[in-house]
């Protein structure tokens, strides 16, 4: 729907009002704060233009509005404009968001806390999910007769160990021949993608009867018997206590008991997340129980070809879009870089 100029003027000036105050906006206090020069009467009228069209939201019986998820979303798309971080900024995140010596839990870790401190929200970061990671390599260490430890390699230097036994007749000799040939075979390929040629080359090595290939293949398919539950890091949620719209105990639960489940939290984050750029989901938008009052930024972090995972911050849906937006934008841009650094 098109908005006029005046409109548009009044739109902005209650949003970034509400903003800062958590309070309806009333007409005297747009014609005080705006370059509009209409008179108080004159914006009560588009006021009420505003709220019959959906972009406003009388919440009393009072003369003051508030903004729809409708108002916001034409704010943050159409008429935002983001505050550039400083160099500083910058490097002090770079600095402290992690370096070579941290894996990768920690890394993700540090970065979600550390956005949760910089925008004085709940800062969040989903792991990747381990189908979809990049296999890089996988080696085998004998620790003693039948006890072999595999240690694999996945994109961004992510390193998975996991103790197996083995036909007491291998050695060392064996365990290196072994990695070099699933190295090869593996190159290139997705962790989902291993498993599903794991099944066929087994298929192939028993018509075959290659006993190399197929105790080589038998020892990998054990280190991919399970698969490690994708994990959700997330910190900053005494943060919530500080917003005035928050005092109501009731819907302060309802959020918290969602950053809890944490099998809600990834569908949400898969409903949201983009392959690619910011996203701004609002609660008010969708049927999320314990959510509608909230906003959920996210932009995904990449791996060398793909997305790995999400970024993300969750707060009020008055949320201060134009300092929170690059730094969500920011921190995933830090993530992606540190992992293919690794590589």
């Amino acid at each position: 729907m098109q908005l006029q100029p005046r409109e548009v003027g009044v739109l902005t000036t209650l949003i970034e009002d509400y903003i800062q105050t958590a309070v309806p906006v009333g007409s005297r206090t747009i014609a005080k704060k705006s370059n509009l020069n209409l008179s108080p009467a004159s914006i009560r009228n588009i006021m009420a233009d505003l709220t019959e069209k959906g972009y406003l939201e009388q919440p009393h019986t009072s003369a003051g509005r508030i903004p729809s998820a409708l108002g916001f979303r034409f704010y943050v798309d159409s008429i935002l404009q983001y505050h550039p971080l400083s160099s500083e900024k910058r490097n002090l995140m770079t600095e402290h968001i992690g370096d070579a010596k941290l894996d990768v839990p920690d890394l993700l870790r540090n970065a979600s806390r550390l956005l949760s401190a910089f925008t004085r929200q709940v800062g969040m970061v989903l792991a990747p999910k381990a189908s979809d990671i990049g296999f890089k390599h996988i080696d085998f260490v004998l620790l003693k007769p039948c006890l072999v430890m595999t240690i694999l390699v996945v994109e961004g230097g992510i390193v998975q160990n996991k103790i197996i036994s083995a036909d007491p007749a291998l050695n060392s000799d064996d365990l290196v021949k072994f990695s070099n040939f699933l190295n090869h075979l593996f190159q290139g390929r997705t962790l989902a993608q291993v498993r599903a040629r794991v099944v066929q080359e087994m298929e192939a090595a028993k018509k075959q009867y290659q006993t190399m290939s197929g105790q080589a293949l038998a020892l990998v398919q054990q280190a991919f018997a399970t698969d490690r539950e994708r994990e959700v890091f997330v910190e900053g949620t005494v943060n919530f206590f500080g917003h005035p719209e928050f005092s109501n105990p009731a819907k302060l639960r309802e959020l918290l008991a969602l950053l809890e489940e944490r099998t809600r939290l990834l569908e949400l984050l898969d409903q949201v997340c983009k392959p690619e750029g910011i996203s701004i989901f609002f609660g008010r938008e969708v049927e999320q129980d314990g959510f509608q009052e909230y906003t959920l930024i996210s932009s995904p972090y990449q791996g060398q070809d793909s997305p790995l995972g999400v970024v993300g911050v969750i707060g009020p849906i008055r949320m201060d879009y134009a300092k929170v937006v690059p730094l969500v934008e920011f921190t995933a841009q830090v993530i992606s870089q540190l992992l293919r650094n690794r590589f």
